[in-house]
Order: structure tokens, then C-alpha cells, then sequence
């Protein structure tokens, strides 16, 4: 006779899903024209449901995506969603699926739910992005905004500090060593425990613009100088990512590609109809996206 308490408890059907706004599930579309149609903006189905349902299909069984992907959030944010599901389902999580997104997004150390990126204040050739020092004042929030009083020369200039870090490569290095041993600490966690795990990161690891505007780093952070640095941060990390077969985006050793890179094609900003500049996966973006991971799965974890 069959025991249902242990079979229901020891099946694993959930598919977990980590990012930002490339996979959160309430992605609509906001740096376009207010005249922009609504059905083009978002609605569809982000990248791990389109891979939850290729998995049913293929295993002929149901399997529940849980998606935790959200707007503007950073890496720290993903791992700390991810150790929250972990404690709640580790027994019936059977894949965690992460879109990796900026290293230099941050939240509020005391705030939940509080972010932002230096990357929002980088020098923009389009004059209508840039800010100086003094118009640094606010981090993102989903519901609403929080001064942060980043005014030069008064009130908290944490973010303004930061950026003028970048003037030298430290804050690149530590902020790759973090993420990269974080990455296959908890790939590892994941393989020691029956479950699976792939990373795929999908925009790029720093902006690659320059911070000349507020004081910081001059020249652009070029693809040759990002992998000095991936690899001079974290050596063993680097090498056991890059031997990996649930890391995705090492063409090489030497080449270690995000989705956005060569997918301009496949971003909501691409609709010659409607222009805009919003720079999101379009529906056939997401469906891209989420057939590297199936091909991935399928070459190796099958």
C-alpha cells in the first residue's frame, strides 16, 4: 500500500525562479512612449513558466513554477529570496533557475524591499539621464521613493561615495568575488541536496558607461578589463564556473557572455512599429531566454 503522507512530501515539483526585472512575473514595460499598446508592454510568460512547461511536458508529470524575480533588485536580493524558498520548500524544490542581473545593484541595509544601482548614475549619452552629484536624492522603490539625501556635501553621500570608487578597480573585484563564490556556494548547496541548479547571466555584470560626471571611473569598463577582473577576484570560482554545466554564457574561458549582449533584436525597444527605448526582452526575448536554459538542461541534466 502506497504511503501518500511520504509521497506527497517527498516529491519535488517546484521550478525556482530568481532575477530582476528580465524574469520577474509583473514586468510591464515602462520607458516607452504613453501611447505605447498595452499587449506589447508585458502580459506574457517570462522565461521560467516557458521552462516549467517544456519540463511537464517532457516528464508528463505537472510541475509549479515559483518566480521571485523582481524589478530593479540585485544579486544580494535573489540569494536572499533564494535561501528563503530554500527553507520553506528544499524538499520539493526540484531546479532553481537564476537570471543573474547588475553586480552593482544594492538594497538598504535596514529597509526591505529598498534597492537601487550605481548604474542609475552613470554618464548617459542622452543627456536626459544624466545626474550629477547633487541630483543623486533618491533609490528605488517599488511602492514609493526614499530620500536618501545624497546631496554633495550633506546627509548620507553612501551611493556618491560608491561611485567615486570606481575610480580604481577594488569595487569591481570585491563585488565579483561576493557574487562568484556566492553563485557555486549555492549551486553546491543545491547538487549536494538532489537538486539541480543553472545561472545565466542576463545583462551585463557592471555598466558600461563611465562616472566622470559625479567624480568617478573615466574610461569605459571595456570586455577585456571585466574579465581581468572576473578572473584576478575569485580564481577558483572563475575556473569552476566556466567547467560548469549549469553555469551558462562561457563561450571561452576568456569570453563570458550575457544574454543582452547581440539580443538587441529581441528587446521591446526592436519594435519598429511602436518606437521606444525600452531595453526588456520582448515576448520572443523571453522565449529565447528560456530556451538556453531547456537546451542547457536537455545536454546535460537529462
Amino acid at each position: 500500500m502506497k504511503n501518500y503522507i511520504t509521497e506527497r512530501y517527498n516529491t519535488r515539483d517546484i521550478v525556482l525562479g530568481l532575477g530582476c526585472s528580465f524574469t520577474s512575473p509583473t514586468f510591464m514595460a515602462e520607458d516607452v512612449p504613453d501611447d505605447f499598446p498595452e499587449h506589447l508592454k508585458g502580459g506574457w510568460k517570462m522565461w521560467p513558466e516557458i521552462f516549467t512547461d517544456k519540463l511537464s511536458e517532457k516528464d508528463g508529470k505537472r510541475y509549479n513554477h515559483i518566480n521571485l524575480g523582481r524589478s530593479g533588485t540585485s544579486m544580494d536580493y535573489s540569494a536572499r529570496k533564494f535561501f528563503e524558498a530554500w527553507a520553506e520548500y528544499k524538499d520539493k524544490i526540484k531546479i532553481v533557475l537564476w537570471g543573474g542581473t547588475n553586480f552593482f545593484r544594492l538594497e538598504h541595509f535596514g529597509k526591505w524591499d529598498v534597492y537601487t544601482s550605481l548604474a542609475r548614475y552613470e554618464d548617459w549619452a542622452d543627456e536626459e539621464r544624466m545626474m550629477s552629484a547633487k541630483e543623486i536624492t533618491q533609490w528605488v522603490k517599488v511602492e514609493k521613493q526614499w530620500d536618501a539625501n545624497l546631496k554633495e556635501g550633506g546627509g548620507n553621500g553612501y551611493l556618491l561615495e560608491l561611485c567615486r570608487l570606481t575610480k580604481k578597480d577594488e569595487i569591481y573585484e570585491k563585488q565579483t568575488n561576493i557574487n562568484f563564490n556566492r553563485i557555486m556556494a549555492i549551486k553546491d548547496l543545491c547538487e549536494s541536496n538532489g537538486v539541480k541548479f543553472m545561472y545565466y547571466q542576463l545583462i551585463p555584470l557592471f555598466g558600461g558607461s563611465t562616472f566622470k560626471n559625479i567624480g568617478g571611473r573615466t574610461e569605459p569598463m571595456k570586455p577585456d578589463k571585466v574579465m581581468e577582473i572576473l578572473f584576478r577576484s575569485a580564481p577558483k570560482s572563475f575556473v569552476d564556473m566556466y567547467e560548469s554545466k549549469s553555469i551558462l554564457g562561457f563561450d571561452s574561458i576568456a569570453d563570458f557572455r550575457f544574454w543582452s549582449k547581440n539580443n538587441d533584436h529581441l528587446m521591446i525597444s526592436a519594435n519598429k512599429e511602436y518606437p521606444n527605448r525600452d531595453g526588456h526582452p520582448s515576448k520572443e526575448g523571453q522565449e529565447d531566454i528560456a530556451r538556453r536554459f531547456w537546451e542547457q538542461y536537455e545536454n546535460h541534466f537529462v
